[in-house]
């Protein structure tokens, strides 16, 4: 079978942008780099996720942005979505990166006439593995898969390498 599966491109929206840098901040708490307390939600001050996650200036922190989201943002749309760090929220952020940006959408894979959701995210997953190197032949369906919006969250962070800049990292 081959290995490629496409993986369709859609407008993002805030609440899957959300969903992305909950996951990213999850990541990094578990191992250590981030405050585990923090809560990133809508309304979670840029300052607060910005000293919790230990993030760069927002300088840095744009244009790794425009880098993992795969959009040209000038500075100054950057500096006006970020500054004030106290008065902006990573709500309005979303807003600013979903009508910039596109999130994955699986596709199912269509068996007789039959949409088969489970077979388009295995098919989806192990075309994005096959292209990261891993050998597709070996790549085999052995346990179900979570929730579609966390698969289409891992998708995000694997084909975008999503990890905000911070501050212990070096640029």
């Amino acid at each position: 079978m081959d290995a490629k599966y496409s993986i369709d491109e859609v407008p993002a929206t805030p609440g899957y942008i959300l969903r992305v840098f909950q996951d990213s901040h999850r990541q990094s708490a578990a191992s250590g780099n981030s405050d585990p307390d923090l809560q990133l939600t809508h309304d979670t001050s840029i300052a607060d996720w910005r000293e919790g996650d230990d993030l760069h200036d927002w300088r840095r922190f744009a244009a790794a942005m425009n880098k993992e989201w795969n959009i040209d943002s000038p500075l100054d749309d950057w500096r006006n979505a970020l500054e004030p760090a106290k008065a902006r929220t990573v709500g309005e952020l979303c807003e600013f990166l979903a009508q910039r940006t596109t999130a994955p959408r699986i596709r199912p894979l269509n068996i007789a006439g039959l949409a088969c959701k489970s077979a388009g995210v295995f098919l989806s997953i192990r075309s994005l593995l096959a292209d990261a190197g891993a050998d597709p032949n070996s790549i085999r369906p052995h346990a179900s898969m979570t929730t579609h919006a966390d698969i289409e969250v891992f998708f995000s962070g694997q084909s975008r390498g999503l990890h905000p800049a911070r501050s212990h990292q070096s640029p």
